[in-house]
């Protein structure tokens, strides 16, 4: 297998276009200003549903209801949450790379890698009530339907707690679910990314 890889080049790798005109959601790459400006539309995401369902903190709740039914953006970005969301970020292409180069070949050597898009998972007042922005589907091929969707974790080291997940945190778990309702797939897997080394961590099945 690969010491590095060439994601752009690879043959199991399937990008979302960088750019295609419009508010379309089911062709909106990920990251793209246009992906942020659906998102902030919204009253729910992929990341916030936990929140959304009266799970968590007290003051996340209070922070997602003023967003949602006031206009009022009050949350703040701590130093120790930029920090993290900043690792999981530089990391990401090493888990995708991991997944394409490693877990495919070894695991899954009929299913390819596609990059998702942000999927709304409508209300009926409210066609952006929901979005959720899956990492990626396992298909055949294009035009075939998600054999599977995968979820990977960028984990950031801390003493107090194991290097990976041995199970699905709990407050992911509303998000994975919603990413295999919204693409109509009954089976996840789930993986945590550190930088010695890859672990395969568990499946949702039969949503």
């Amino acid at each position: 297998m690969e010491d590095t890889v060439d994601i752009a080049k690879h043959e199991k790798y399937h990008q979302l276009k960088s750019y295609i005109p419009g508010e379309n959601p089911k062709t909106t790459k990920q990251k793209s200003e246009t992906w942020f400006k659906i998102r902030n539309r919204s009253s729910v995401t992929g990341s916030t549903c936990y929140t959304a369902l009266g799970q968590g903190k007290l003051k996340n709740m209070q922070v997602h209801y003023d967003r949602v039914k006031t206009g009022i953006d009050n949350f703040q970005f701590t130093e120790a949450l930029i920090s993290n969301m900043n690792y999981g970020t530089s990391h990401e292409i090493d888990a995708i790379a991991t997944v394409v180069a490693r877990v495919l070949p070894s695991m899954f050597s009929d299913l390819d890698y596609f990059e998702e898009v942000c999927t709304p998972i409508p209300e009926a007042h409210n066609s952006l009530f929901m979005v959720v922005s899956p990492d990626c589907s396992l298909r055949v091929s294009q035009t075939n339907c998600p054999k599977m969707m995968f979820e990977t974790k960028c984990k950031v080291e801390n003493t107090y707690s194991t290097p990976v997940c041995y199970e699905i945190p709990r407050y992911y778990i509303p998000q994975v679910l919603c990413e295999m309702a919204c693409c109509d797939c009954d089976e996840l897997r789930y993986a945590c990314y550190v930088l010695e080394q890859y672990f395969n961590n568990g499946i949702l099945s039969n949503v």
